[in-house]
């Protein structure tokens, strides 16, 4: 999914760069009565300035994830997302070592359930990056009716 998303803020980079050093040369032959060398020049190196910039403000917005500490209480409420606390969830380990009932206390009833019993999973809402969105999912995994991992993942 990552190279999709770098695929797209390349493509968005290339239809940026063109028309910011068009738009550069035009305002500077508008503005000024400069020599033909410093019109080429002051084009080029404001793209070439601005165009990482706009690169990273780019990955910095397809690449946001929001990651918020975990709250019962705003998992309970706000269903569509959960997905801002599962690497929370994940990261911290709370749930680890702590019983089914316990977890099930805290998380309230699972969504899904898969017949062997040694998991159990919740839907965690959509998100949506930029332009690509996708279904999130937390599984908490049991062995002896003790939880003793936790995973998130992200459906296209």
């Amino acid at each position: 999914m990552m190279l999709r998303e770098l695929f797209v803020s390349l493509c968005l980079l290339v239809v940026l760069f063109a028309p910011l050093a068009l738009v550069l040369n035009f305002a500077l032959r508008r503005l000024t009565r400069m020599a033909t060398f410093w019109l080429v020049l002051l084009p080029l190196v404001g793209t070439v300035v601005l165009t990482p910039l706009l690169l990273w403000a780019g990955i910095k917005i397809v690449t946001y994830y929001p990651d918020r500490e975990f709250d019962a209480e705003q998992w309970r409420e706000k269903l569509r997302k959960r997905y801002e606390f599962t690497q929370d969830l994940v990261e911290s380990k709370r749930l680890v070592g702590r019983t089914r009932a316990d977890v099930l206390r805290q998380l309230g009833p699972p969504e899904f359930s898969p017949a062997t019993g040694d998991r159990v999973g919740w839907n965690a809402g959509n998100s949506r990056r930029f332009i690509v969105g996708c279904q999130h999912h937390f599984v908490v995994y049991f062995r002896n009716d003790r939880c003793i991992r936790t995973e998130t993942f992200c459906e296209d």
